[in-house]
């Protein structure tokens, strides 16, 4: 059985549900960006379970792509968390494990990236977040995290 292994954990991550009003529509698409950890092949656009109804990510199949190669940078779910956010490579950053060792350098790694939904909001992409994004949920760096997200829902 085939088995999508991503080792970060978003319930949901929403980034560019629409974009800001200086740019049109057809130069800026929208943009959902769905992560999930450990999800197993059981719905039915991957030769799923029986058990398993899921009609509506069946139709988000239908009408998106679907990644089902998945690989990660860092067998640690914080390192590779923030390697997919940054594009920054963990034998980089540094970053390996805990999040205290990614507050250190933090400004020193991103001196000159920006994070994916910071990368979108400053590009005028309103940004929004539902879940568990950054280890912490909304964000591991909380004088950033208005920075990343246009709004963000409650505590998870």
């Amino acid at each position: 059985m085939r088995r999508i292994n991503i080792v970060y954990f978003f319930l949901l991550f929403l980034l560019g549900c629409s974009s800001s009003e200086e740019k049109s529509a057809t130069s800026a698409p929208n943009v959902l960006f769905i992560s999930v950890d450990d999800l197993n092949d059981w719905i039915a656009p991957l030769d799923g379970h029986k058990q398993a109804i899921t009609p509506n990510l069946d139709k988000l199949f239908e009408q998106g792509v679907a990644f089902t190669n998945a690989h990660c940078s860092q067998a640690v779910c914080t390192a590779s968390r923030n390697s997919l956010l940054s594009g920054i490579h963990p034998t980089t950053s540094g970053w390996y494990a805990s999040t205290a060792a990614m507050r250190k350098n933090y400004s020193e790694v991103m001196e000159s990236h920006a994070m994916l939904p910071e990368y979108f909001k400053n590009n005028g992409y309103n940004t929004y977040a539902v879940g568990k994004v950054f280890h912490s949920g909304k964000s591991d760096y909380p004088d950033k995290t208005d920075d990343f997200w246009t709004d963000y829902a409650p505590e998870f």
